[in-house]
C-alpha cells in the first residue's frame, strides 16, 4: 500500500521535473512567442484565413453575435499585419434549409456585416469585398444539424 502511494505521488512530480506537465497549475506560465490568437494566417497553399472560431449570428438575421467581435478583432489585427494582402474577399455561406432565394439574401447581408464590423476596426474598406454565396458552395453534405452548422460560414480569401 505504501509503494502504490509514493507512486502515485512519484510520477505526477517527476512528469513536473521534466516539463511536461504541470498536474497542480502552480508553474509560471510559459511565455509564448506569439500572442494568442482566433484567426491565423493561411497556411501553405491555401489564400482561406484560419479561424480557431467561426463568426456567428443571431438567427436568421445579419446581426453579428457577440461572442464573435473577438474572433472579428483578431481577423482586423492579422489583415492590418499583412498589407500585402490587397484584396481580402468575404464570402457569406449559408446551410440549405430555406428557401435559396432567403439564404442567398442573408448570406450577402452577412457578409456586408461583417465588411462594415472590420472596417469600423481600421481595416481599408477598398481592400475589402462581400459576396454572399447562400447555400451553393457546401462544405459537407448535410443531413443533420451539425452538417447545417458547418455549412453556415465566412470565409476570408486573401489575395
Amino acid at each position: 500500500m505504501h509503494r502504490l502511494l509514493v507512486l502515485a505521488l512519484l510520477v505526477p512530480a517527476l512528469a513536473f521535473a521534466q516539463g511536461k506537465d504541470d498536474p497542480y497549475g502552480d508553474a509560471p506560465p510559459a511565455e509564448e512567442s506569439e500572442p494568442s490568437r482566433l484567426a491565423l494566417v493561411p497556411e501553405e497553399g491555401s489564400d482561406l484565413l484560419r479561424l480557431l472560431q467561426p463568426i456567428r449570428f443571431t438567427t436568421g438575421s445579419t446581426e453579428i453575435a457577440t461572442i464573435s467581435k473577438l474572433v472579428l478583432g483578431d481577423v482586423a489585427a492579422v489583415l492590418n499585419e499583412h498589407p500585402e494582402w490587397t484584396r481580402i474577399d468575404i464570402g457569406g455561406h449559408t446551410d440549405a434549409v430555406g428557401a435559396d432565394a432567403e439564404n442567398l439574401a442573408l448570406s450577402q447581408g452577412r457578409a456586408e456585416a461583417v465588411k462594415r464590423a472590420l472596417v469600423a476596426r481600421e481595416v481599408a474598406e477598398g481592400r475589402l469585398t462581400a459576396t454572399g454565396y447562400g447555400e451553393t458552395k457546401p462544405i459537407v453534405q448535410a443531413k443533420d444539424e451539425i452538417g447545417h452548422a458547418k455549412n453556415r460560414r465566412v470565409e476570408f480569401r486573401v489575395k
